[in-house]
């Protein structure tokens, strides 16, 4: 009988962790917008070195990205489609990205 209630125990806390771990690394994975904010920076770079034809659009799977380049400033707007965030950067000329 101890032997049961020992290894009910240890399954119960290892289900526990598993089931916490599984929730942290999940959120981890669902939150990393790594590869969206490096295509921000690398059209930024684009833009400020003239690789780019105005106004620029791309439309991915999860936002809407919008460049336009008056005689000052460049404007790059990105919308997220599944809710309300919107990424504004505005850039003079002459700044550094």
């Amino acid at each position: 009988m101890e032997t049961l209630t020992a290894v009910l125990i240890v399954v119960v806390v290892f289900s526990i962790a598993s089931a916490s771990l599984q929730n942290i690394y999940g959120a981890e994975v669902k939150n990393n917008d790594d590869l969206f904010r490096n295509r921000l920076k690398e059209l930024a770079y684009l833009a400020k070195n003239n690789k780019l034809s105005y106004p620029f659009l791309e439309d991915t799977t999860a936002w809407n990205i919008y460049l336009e380049k008056n005689e000052d400033e460049i404007k790059l707007t990105a919308q997220w489609k599944k809710g309300r965030s919107t990424i504004t950067q505005i850039w003079q000329n002459n700044d550094k990205i």
